[in-house]
C-alpha cells in the first residue's frame, strides 16, 4: 500500500525502493501488488494513513486487492504510466518486479501468509513503514483455539458451529501489578493478596490491580496462573522497583510545519 505522493519525483522514488525491498528478492516467485487509498478518498493530512488502514485490513479480511481508483493501466511499450489518459509520472515498470493492482483482484493462493505493507511519509521528512498480516495465518503459530480471532479466556463455552474445545481460564497466565508508598508496605500488600485472594477469578483480580488501584512509587509485579497465587510473594519481592518521578521537565518539540503537534 504506497504512500502516493502523486509527484513526478516522490512516485518513480517509492516504486523503486518497494521493488528493492521486496521485489527484487530472488526467494520471491511473484509480483508485489501496489495500490495506494489516496485517489479514493483524496489527502486526509496528518491521518493520511487511518485511510490505508482501513483499506488493508478489509482487504485481509475479504481475500480480495482493491483497485487504485482512477488507474487505468500500466503503459505497455514504454515505463510511463497513464492514468485518465493523461501522462501522470515516470517509472520504470518494465524493470521491477510490481504489478499494479487495476481491477478487483483475488488474494494468490499460493501465498502462505496475507501480509500488506503500508508507507506513509510525512513533509516534514518522516518516514514510517507497517506491515499488517491476516489473523487466520497467525491462529496455529500461536496456539490460539478461536476461529479467525484470538481466544477468550472468560469463556467456558464452545461457540455453537465452531469446533473448537472450550477454554479453561486456569491454563492462562495472567499479569499482576502491585504499587504501595514504601517498599514494606508493598511488601505487606502482595502477602496480604496472596492470603486473601487465592480462590478469586485471577482474571478479575489482574483487572483490578491494574486498572482500579492508584499507582504509587514502589512497585512490583508477578506473572501468575489461576490456583497458584501463593506463590507469587516471592516472585513479586523480586521485581520492586522505583517509578521514575512525576516531577520531569518539559521539552518543547517544533517540527517546523505543523502538521502533527
Amino acid at each position: 500500500e504506497g504512500h502516493g505522493t502523486g509527484t513526478p519525483v516522490g512516485d518513480p522514488i517509492e516504486v523503486e525502493a518497494i521493488h528493492r525491498a521486496m521485489g527484487a528478492s530472488e526467494l520471491r516467485t511473484s509480483p508485489v501488488f501496489l495500490g495506494s487509498v489516496k485517489p479514493n478518498i483524496g489527502h486526509s493530512e496528518a491521518a493520511s494513513s487511518m485511510g490505508t488502514i482501513i483499506k488493508s485490513i478489509m482487504a485481509l479480511e475479504n481475500d480480495m486487492l482493491p483497485p487504485t481508483a482512477g488507474l487505468e493501466r500500466p503503459h505497455p511499450n514504454s515505463n510511463i504510466i497513464l492514468c485518465a489518459d493523461k501522462i501522470r509520472f515516470a517509472v520504470k515498470w518494465n524493470d521491477f518486479n510490481i504489478r499494479v493492482v487495476t481491477e478487483p483482484t483475488p488474494w494468490p493462493t499460493s501465498m502462505p501468509v496475507r501480509r500488506i505493507g503500508i508507507n506513509a511519509f510525512g513533509y516534514g521528512g518522516t518516514n514510517a513503514h507497517a506491515i499488517l498480516d491476516n489473523a487466520a495465518s497467525l491462529v496455529p503459530p500461536a496456539h490460539l483455539k478461536g476461529w479467525k480471532s484470538i481466544s477468550r479466556p472468560h469463556s467456558s463455552h464452545a461457540v455453537n458451529g465452531h469446533n473448537w474445545p472450550s477454554e479453561n481460564e486456569d491454563d492462562y497466565s495472567h499479569l499482576l501489578v502491585f504499587s504501595a508508598h514504601d517498599e514494606p508496605t508493598l511488601g505487606n500488600n502482595i502477602a496480604d493478596y496472596a492470603a486473601r485472594c487465592g480462590d478469586a477469578p485471577l482474571l478479575d483480580l489482574a483487572y483490578t490491580l491494574g486498572k482500579r488501584r492508584s499507582k504509587f512509587k514502589r512497585r512490583a509485579f508477578a506473572i501468575a496462573k489461576q490456583g497458584s497465587l501463593t506463590s507469587v510473594v516471592q516472585d513479586a519481592a523480586a521485581t520492586i522497583t522505583t517509578a521514575p518521578s512525576d516531577s520531569a521537565r518539559i521539552a518543547f518539540v517544533f517540527s517546523g510545519h505543523g502538521a502533527q503537534w
